[in-house]
C-alpha cells in the first residue's frame, strides 16, 4: 500500500499535518513503513523529511504500515510528532 499526502487532503488539521507532509509518499516495507519518495520543493522536503526514512511512531503511538500512519494522522489534533529512523539513528521530527 502506498499513500501520498496532497495539500488538499482533508486530514484532522491540514495546517499542522498535511502542510508538513505535503509531497511525501509512504510505502509498506517488510514490517516497517518508509518514506518512498519526497517531491522536490514540497513541504516535506523543506522540513527535512527524506526518502528512506522509516517512520515508527506518530505522537508516540507506534505505526508499522501506511494504513496505521493514515489512521494516526486522521486521529491527530494539533501538532504531530514523528519518530523515525534514518541511517541507524533515531530522530524526532
Amino acid at each position: 500500500m502506498t499513500v501520498r499526502i496532497e495539500p488538499d487532503e482533508a486530514l484532522a488539521e491540514p495546517s499542522a499535518i498535511s502542510a508538513r507532509l505535503e509531497g511525501a509518499q509512504f510505502q509498506d516495507a517488510t514490517g516497517n513503513m518508509v518514506v518512498s519518495s519526497i517531491e522536490d520543493g514540497g513541504a516535506a522536503a523543506r522540513s527535512g523529511l527524506r526518502a528512506g526514512d522509516v517512520i515508527v511512531a506518530v505522537n508516540r503511538r507506534p505505526v508499522s504500515t501506511v494504513a496505521e500512519l493514515a489512521a494516526a494522522l486522521n486521529n491527530a489534533s494539533g501538532t504531530i510528532a514523528l519518530e523515525l529512523f534514518r541511517g541507524g539513528l533515531e530522530l524526532f521530527w
